[in-house]
C-alpha cells in the first residue's frame, strides 16, 4: 500500500480546509493509501485521534521560516517514505515545502488552491505577504507534480494565468452529505428554542471570526434590515481573533440582544435550520462549503461578489457588492417570504472530480 502524506492541517476543527481535509481522510485512509498528516501547529487532541486510526501527527515550521519547511520536508518525506505529498494551501509562500518533498523523494507531489486570498489586520504584513505570494506562485508550479483547485478565482491566485491558460488545474469537488445537511422542522425547532430565536426572522452566518469572512458588515446592516424586519436578527455561528471586538461592537450598536453568538459548531449539527436567509459577506474564498450546505438545507443565499460563481445550485442565490449595503438590505427583505427553492445547473462550473477520483487514479499510476 503507497503512503500519503497531508498538510497543512490544524486542530481539526480550524475551518473548512480542516474539515476538508478530515473528510478526504476518512474516505481514503486504509483503502487507498496509509495516510500521515503535517501540521505547525501541533494539537495532542488531534494527535489522539489520529493515532487511533493508525495515522502520525508530524511537525514542520511555519511558512515563515522558508528554509526550516524545506529541511523538514525533506526530512520527513525521506525517512518515512513517503509516495505522495498532498499539500492544500491557502498561500504560495510554502513553496519551499513543496521542493523539501519533491528533493525528500516523493514520486507525486500536489499542490490544492483552497483560498482567493488572505486578510491581514495589519496593512504593513499584508503589502510583504502579498509581494510573498507572488513572488512563491511560480515556484509553486515549478515543484508540485499536480495542481488542483477547489474553483477558479482559487486557481488563479495560487498558480497565475499561465497555468489557468495551459488547462495545467484540475477541480476538486467535495460533495455535500445529503442525508446530513437537509432541512429538518425537529431541529430547526431545537436550534430556535437553544438561541431564543422563536418568532423572529434569522438572518444567518457560520464562519471562523475573522477579518476575511467580514462579519462586521452583517452587524452594521442589522439596524437598517431592522426598519422593514423589525423581528430580525442575527445569528453569527462561530469562534476566532474577532469575537471580542465583534460582540464589543454589537454593543455599541445597542443590538446585544440581536445579535446572537453560538460559538463555534458544527455545521453538520443541523444549525442552518434556525436559518432564513444565508448569507456570505467575504472579502475572499476559494470555495466556501458553507455556502454549499446552505443551499442543500434549501436557504436562499446572498454572496460577496467576490466570492465564485461556481457554487450556485439554486436559483435563490444572489451576488452583491458589498459597496452596496442598500441592495444587501432588499434583497434580504425580498428573500423573507420566498419558498420553493429550485435546484438549477450552474453554466460557470468546470469539469469537476472528487479528491478521492482523483488520488485512486494517481496511485494507480505510480
Amino acid at each position: 500500500m503507497k503512503k500519503l502524506l497531508i498538510g497543512l492541517i490544524v486542530d481539526g476543527k480550524a475551518g473548512g480546509l480542516d474539515k476538508y481535509i478530515l473528510d478526504f481522510y476518512s474516505k481514503i485512509n486504509g483503502r487507498y493509501a496509509e495516510v500521515d498528516f503535517l501540521t505547525s501547529e501541533y494539537s495532542e487532541s488531534l494527535a489522539e485521534i489520529l493515532r487511533k486510526n493508525g495515522s502520525k501527527l508530524l511537525t514542520a515550521p511555519r511558512a515563515n521560516d522558508l528554509l526550516g519547511q524545506y529541511r523538514a520536508l525533506k526530512q520527513i518525506v525521506s525517512e518515512n517514505k513517503y509516495d505522495i505529498v498532498y499539500f492544500n494551501y491557502s498561500t504560495a509562500i510554502g513553496w519551499t515545502a513543496v521542493k523539501g518533498a519533491r528533493d525528500g523523494g516523493a514520486k507525486r507531489i500536489i499542490v490544492h488552491s483552497h483560498s482567493s486570498g488572505f486578510y491581514i489586520n495589519s496593512s504593513l504584513k499584508q503589502s510583504v505577504f502579498s509581494v510573498f505570494h507572488y513572488l512563491s506562485r511560480p515556484f509553486i508550479c515549478k515543484y508540485a507534480t499536480d495542481l488542483l483547485s477547489c474553483s477558479d478565482v482559487a486557481a488563479n491566485w495560487m498558480f497565475g494565468n499561465r497555468a489557468l491558460k495551459n488547462n495545467k488545474i484540475r477541480y476538486i469537488k467535495n460533495k455535500v452529505d445529503d442525508n446530513i445537511c437537509c432541512p429538518s422542522s425537529e431541529k430547526r425547532e431545537h436550534f430556535r428554542n437553544v438561541f431564543d430565536l422563536n418568532d423572529t426572522f434569522v438572518i444567518g452566518h457560520v464562519g471562523n471570526m475573522f477579518k476575511v469572512k467580514n462579519q462586521v458588515f452583517l452587524i452594521e446592516l442589522l439596524p437598517k434590515i431592522k426598519e422593514y424586519i423589525p423581528n430580525a436578527k442575527l445569528l453569527l455561528v462561530g469562534e476566532g481573533e474577532n469575537k471580542a471586538s465583534l460582540q464589543a461592537y454589537a454593543n455599541e450598536l445597542k443590538l446585544a440582544d440581536d445579535v446572537i453568538f453560538a460559538g463555534y459548531l458544527n455545521s453538520s449539527e443541523g444549525v442552518m435550520n434556525a436559518f432564513d436567509v444565508f448569507c456570505l459577506p467575504s472579502l475572499n474564498e476559494g470555495y466556501p462549503y458553507v455556502a454549499i450546505e446552505a443551499q442543500h438545507y434549501k436557504l436562499p443565499c446572498i454572496f460577496s461578489d467576490r466570492i465564485t460563481r461556481q457554487i450556485v445550485e439554486t436559483d435563490a442565490c444572489s451576488y452583491i457588492s458589498l459597496n452596496k449595503p442598500e441592495e444587501w438590505v432588499n434583497q434580504i427583505v425580498e428573500y423573507k417570504d420566498i419558498n420553493n427553492i429550485q435546484a438549477i445547473k450552474n453554466a460557470c462550473e468546470p469539469d469537476f472530480i472528487t479528491c478521492a477520483d482523483f488520488i485512486e487514479e494517481m496511485i494507480d499510476g505510480l
